[in-house]
């Protein structure tokens, strides 16, 4: 009390001396008692106001903020969103572990082994010629990588390619991952991924490869050679009656509508259904039209009731004068006949089917066809009715060549100049760098150069082809493993992606050859990586 007594008078005294003039000065010690109570009280009222002054204006700016922040989330959302991916690249990466514990990546299951291990490697082995997997493919991906790491326990000079599916039927664009042939491009002076064969040419670029006329080229890549005009074509039918066996590609010359009838009959030696598939492609393989004969209704071998020929119909209308494409689908069976409305169809390779072999009547086939350098046909058959003595006109010379064996091919050393053969009993598969005929008149040539598949044959090539255009990586080598890849581009190759997926197949054809049942190709892993660009990235490219 004697403290606060002191302190009421200290100030007593102060007020005193400063407002001494002034009526606001207490007139007593009590009154100034009074008076620091009052000042005291409100200093701590004003205390009290500013602190919760304060704190609204603390609490308005937290709510301001916490505005600003609700509303830049779903921006910085939306950003992230767009950012991750349109503006940047990004590559997403799949590991498929085959052969670990619940793997099922690999279909057919029936056509793969069950898990095994190798000294602590778990694989799967593929057991026949075709496997397939999906590779997840996110909107808007350009390229992807694959890389197998297998086994070679064939121990030849098998091949293994990677298809990925490049329409909505099944149909695929093939890559080799595995082949002993291409392992010896490096015996090739190379540029870029052209290798040049024929010493006595010259180094080209790609584009300038294309402008090259009669040439040959060996491609595994999707390699379009330019059109000829074809100063001699007439819109008139053809009618071509030689029997063809399964699958053919054919090459036609037309402008305006196109009308092709087709005849084919089932052979009925295998089990299954039979439809013929034919389709139209214009040169940037572009599926112009499509249709499809259907089976005979004959669906099991046991069952000997003739076949009956039937026949389908294929039009397209408004085609701009040029090179287009005919495929004629896989089938148990043979094209009986072939009406167009065109002068001008070759084909790639022919199987002559008119033999009592496939219950039609034996008679003789005419080819026709030119060659403008030295090369090489090539003739096999598989069974002992196509053994046969093969008469053909060159130069208006008559010669004859043996046809003596089966299941194994025979080249025919060819001269520049037209051919005129006739074979007798056919049953015979003729293959080679010219195109195929059935007259003088309906031969032309599509293409300034013949592009064809690489063979399986180092030699072959070498005799052949005058380059070679291949992406091919040399694959690397882990003791008994490989490690092989390859990169599709989406939209340069035209691949079929569906619901985010891209299918791709194994096609290892010595799987599917006799004596091949107890054999199977191991592989440990699937590694897939898709690319997707962004803006920069293609602002940069352009």
């Amino acid at each position: 009390m004697t403290a606060r007594k002191d302190e009421w008078e200290t100030r007593y005294r102060k007020w005193k001396k400063k407002d001494k003039t002034k009526e606001s000065a207490p007139k007593s010690l009590a009154e100034a008692s009074v008076l620091s109570r009052t000042e005291k009280k409100n200093e701590i009222e004003k205390r009290v106001d500013k602190y919760y002054t304060e704190k609204t204006q603390v609490n308005k700016k937290r709510t301001r903020i916490s505005k600003i922040i609700i509303a830049i989330i779903p921006l910085a959302m939306l950003f992230f969103l767009v950012y991750n991916n349109f503006l940047v690249s990004r590559d997403f990466n799949y590991l498929y572990d085959i052969g670990s514990e619940g793997d099922k990546y690999l279909t057919p299951i029936a056509r793969v082994s069950e898990p095994a291990e190798d000294n602590g490697v778990s694989y799967r082995g593929l057991t026949e010629a075709l496997v397939y997997f999906d590779a997840p493919v996110p909107l808007g991906s350009e390229s992807l990588k694959i890389q197998v790491k297998f086994k070679d326990t064939l121990q030849d000079n098998w091949t293994m390619r990677l298809g990925a599916r490049d329409q909505e039927v099944w149909h695929y664009n093939y890559h080799f991952i595995h082949n002993p042939v291409l392992n010896r491009l490096s015996e090739l002076p190379k540029k870029d991924n052209i290798y040049l064969v024929n010493s006595e040419l010259y180094f080209l670029t790609l584009d300038e490869l294309k402008y090259e006329s009669d040439i040959v080229v060996a491609t595994d890549t999707q390699y379009a050679p330019l059109p000829n005009i074809v100063s001699d074509y007439k819109k008139e039918k053809t009618l071509i009656t030689t029997s063809l066996r399964g699958a053919h590609i054919a090459y036609i010359y037309i402008s305006g509508d196109l009308d092709l009838e087709v005849e084919k009959q089932d052979i009925n030696w295998y089990e299954g259904s039979d439809e013929l598939e034919i389709s139209i492609y214009d040169l940037e393989n572009n599926l112009i039209a499509r249709t499809k004969i259907p089976d005979d209704g004959i669906t099991e071998v046991r069952n000997k009731e003739k076949a009956i020929a039937q026949k389908g119909f294929l039009n397209a209308s408004a085609l701009k004068e040029g090179v287009y494409k005919i495929e004629f689908g896989n089938f148990d069976g043979v094209i009986r006949e072939i009406r167009i409305n065109t002068n001008k169809i070759v084909f790639e390779r022919v199987f002559l089917a008119d033999s009592t072999l496939y219950n039609l009547e034996t008679k003789p086939s005419l080819l026709y066809f030119k060659t403008n350098r030295n090369e090489q046909i090539e003739l096999v058959t598989y069974h002992k009715e196509g053994i046969q003595n093969i008469s053909y006109l060159k130069d208006g010379k008559n010669n004859l060549f043996n046809f003596y064996q089966e299941d194994k091919p025979l080249y025919l050393e060819l001269s520049r100049g037209e051919y005129e053969f006739k074979i007798p009993k056919n049953d015979i598969i003729i293959s080679g760098m010219p195109y195929f005929s059935f007259s003088r008149e309906s031969y032309f040539e599509p293409f300034k150069q013949k592009v064809v598949g690489i063979r399986n044959d180092f030699d072959w090539l070498i005799n052949n082809v005058d380059y070679i255009v291949t992406e091919y990586n040399r694959p690397e080598y882990e003791g008994e493993w490989i490690i092989a890849e390859t990169e599709f581009n989406i939209n340069d190759e035209q691949l079929f992606v569906k619901d985010n997926k891209l299918n791709i197949v194994f096609n290892v054809p010595r799987l599917s050859q006799e004596g091949s049942q107890n054999y199977t190709v191991p592989i440990d892993w699937i590694k897939i990586t898709v690319h997707k660009p962004g803006v920069f990235e293609n602002e940069i490219l352009i």
